[in-house]
């Protein structure tokens, strides 16, 4: 039967390694359809701004579009108190999947008409043809290396196959849509970075992103190190968002992994990191403005 002889031949190509390239492309090329609906006709200019944030722009932002200005979902109140101190700002907005592309651009665009102190960025519309040839490239040459790798020696002395517990995830990582994403990441803040100045402060919210590691990578080759991660939850052993094996890591690991400053707002999160003697010199005590609406709750219970 043709039929039955063409259907075995397109689940075995799915279950290769082809298809996690393929999978890859189409991933990619949908991104860059999706930026060109994100770009805004007015240019935003951001070279003179000093202090750089990242969030995610979401249902939430476009929900609370008229609340920005005072309060943001990832970084509370600090919107307000950047304008009650008059300091300019952008704020790099990652786009996240499940919004139409024509609302997040017109939110985009009303905050940037609303506020002339805080500058608003969608990272995703800095994507352009340059950078897709230059990201096919990128992820050709690491899949041409990838086609090299023996994995079979995971298992030489082992009498079990612990290969097929994360083999799914290590090609998604050297084939797939992992590698494709990072790739994306990396070029399109890299990107961005071409147009800050060199006094800029980065801040985000420390979570072990891939992303985090390549804006720390970016940051450091083109000796930028004002960069602030931000720890905005107490930090317990069993997160994966703050998995850094202190100990067994070198300091040259722990440097390239680590922000040059550590914004910790919690006791907890400051013991813990004061265990070791590479961070102390990073950590800088805030107040986390996330919960500053706790106090107003806190006065009503008294009255």
């Amino acid at each position: 039967d043709n039929s039955y002889i063409i259907k075995l031949i397109i689940y075995k190509l799915m279950n290769t390694n082809i298809s996690y390239i393929f999978k890859s492309i189409i991933w990619l090329l949908r991104q860059f359809l999706i930026s060109q609906k994100l770009k805004c006709k007015k240019e935003i200019h951001y070279k003179n701004i000093n202090n750089v944030f990242t969030t995610y722009l979401g249902n939430n932002l476009i929900k609370n579009l008229d609340s920005f200005s005072e309060n943001d979902t990832y970084w509370g109140e600090l919107p307000r108190q950047l304008n009650i101190y008059k300091i300019s700002s952008l704020f790099v907005h990652i786009y996240i999947q499940g919004i139409a592309p024509f609302r997040a651009r017109e939110t985009i665009n009303l905050l940037n008409q609303k506020n002339k102190l805080q500058k608003h960025l969608i990272l995703d519309s800095l994507f352009n043809f340059k950078i897709l040839f230059r990201m096919i490239l990128n992820f050709y040459k690491v899949v041409v290396k990838s086609f090299f790798l023996n994995f079979e020696i995971i298992n030489r002395k082992s009498f079990f196959n612990y290969f097929i517990f994360f083999e799914n995830d290590l090609k998604n990582d050297l084939l797939g849509i992992s590698l494709i994403r990072n790739i994306y990441f990396t070029f399109l803040f890299r990107e961005l970075h071409n147009s800050l100045n060199s006094q800029s402060k980065f801040f985000y919210i420390l979570e072990n992103h891939p992303w985090e590691n390549a804006v720390l990578n970016i940051r450091r080759s083109i000796n930028l190190r004002n960069t602030y991660g931000f720890i905005h939850n107490p930090i317990r052993y069993w997160d994966l968002r703050y998995l850094f094996n202190f100990k067994k890591f070198s300091n040259k690991t722990i440097i390239s992994n680590i922000p040059d400053y550590l914004l910790v707002g919690d006791k907890v999160s400051e013991k813990y990191l004061l265990n070791y003697d590479t961070l102390k010199s990073k950590i800088i005590k805030i107040e986390s403005l996330r919960f500053l609406d706790l106090n107003l709750i806190y006065r009503n219970k008294e009255k």
